[in-house]
């Protein structure tokens, strides 16, 4: 990655942030969906890899507009880190309602990370005076914003009924 010298390459920049985070879902989740054990829960994962590539071509259409390239070369560590341990934890623990509970533990904290993103693009969008930007980012925040709820909903109806020692190891 080149340096960023201006407000403008820093709101392309966290679009890219955004865009990659929302494609290595929408590739990872429909993986992630047959290790689930609940069929709620499997449903509700194949409702969101609609909603990611939706949320894509809602950054497509951005890019666009600010004459971009939605280029690969903005690598997430931290999405494809928190991917990986989900990987990682159910090969250790198995598939089972307490792993089932650490993914969406970890879906949140994806999540969280793409809200905080979208949050600073629209700063610097609005200082920008990107009006259409602003307005499309909020719009997409909003959906974050939905998903991060349910989220917190079913991770406390998939908390598991007792504390699991080995988890704690």
């Amino acid at each position: 990655m080149h340096d960023i010298t201006n407000m403008r390459e820093l709101v392309a920049y966290y679009l890219r942030l955004i865009y990659e985070a929302e494609r290595e879902l929408s590739q990872t989740l429909p993986k992630i969906k047959d290790e689930i054990n609940s069929p709620a829960l499997k449903e509700f994962i194949s409702a969101e890899v609609d909603e990611k590539k939706k949320q894509q071509m809602r950054l497509e259409m951005l890019f666009v507009l600010l004459k971009e390239e939605p280029s690969a070369t903005c690598s997430d560590d931290i999405v494809k880190y928190l991917i990986s341990t989900n990987s990682v934890l159910r090969e250790k623990y198995g598939s089972n309602e307490a792993s089932d509970h650490m993914t969406i533990t970890l879906y949140q904290a994806l999540i969280n990370y793409i809200v905080n993103i979208h949050k600073e693009a629209i700063k610097c969008s609005d200082a920008l005076g990107y009006d259409v930007v602003s307005r499309m980012l909020k719009r997409s925040l909003e959906e974050e914003r939905k998903l991060s709820q349910k989220l917190e909903y079913l991770e406390k109806a998939y908390a598991p009924k007792e504390q699991d020692p080995s988890l704690y190891r």
